[in-house]
């Protein structure tokens, strides 16, 4: 990803090739998929429900949506090192680094949404900033509900056990409203939480 600044559209390729075989070997409707991801996984499970029809239902945990403001808040600052080695962003004063951060920001293509997203981040982390983002362009532009958890006292994860109890029951509803139950769930010890 760094390296190529390809940090979305290949690894999300990448996911789809896995979700094919996945379903091919295993003969798992399509109707009944949904995608998680934290941080980087967020950041790809945002892109993702922007982008492509795949998925019944987003998760999306502490993910970046708007890499050119990320890009702009690092640079100069103390943690540009951290993100140009963990993302390869780069001068967003560059014209071709700002173009480039901006089209593959999942709140540039957000106006493709039509898979339902449940956006979770720390107050205290640097999510919220683009969590709020995406849940209200999303909710006024986009095609599907976004819903958003800003968990109190909470950095880039959830420790307090009653606040991670809290968003584990919240992930399984949003799977609940979303996936349809099918009867032969009863008889599968492996859906057994869905239900």
């Amino acid at each position: 990803m760094r390296n190529r600044k390809d940090y979305v559209e290949g690894p999300l390729e990448d996911v789809l090739g896995g979700v094919d075989y996945v379903t091919k070997q295993f003969g798992i409707p399509k109707s009944r998929l949904a995608l998680a991801g934290f941080s980087y996984g967020g950041i790809l499970t945002a892109y993702a429900a922007s982008n492509v029809h795949a998925f019944r239902a987003a998760m999306s945990m502490e993910g970046v949506v708007d890499f050119y403001s990320r890009a702009l808040l690092e640079y100069g600052g103390p943690n540009q090192r951290a993100a140009d080695a963990n993302m390869g962003y780069g001068n967003p004063y560059d014209i071709g680094e700002r173009a480039r951060l901006l089209s593959q920001s999942p709140l540039s293509s957000i106006d493709g949404l039509q898979t339902p997203v449940l956006l979770e981040c720390g107050e205290s982390s640097l999510g919220p900033t683009d969590c709020l983002k995406f849940f209200r362009t999303g909710n006024s532009r986009g095609s599907a509900p976004v819903e958003l958890a800003i968990y109190p006292r909470t950095g880039h994860r959830i420790l307090e056990p009653a606040l991670r109890l809290d968003s584990a029951k919240r992930q399984v509803e949003w799977l609940r409203k979303w996936i349809p139950t099918s009867p032969l769930d009863t008889e599968d010890e492996d859906c057994q939480w869905l239900q």
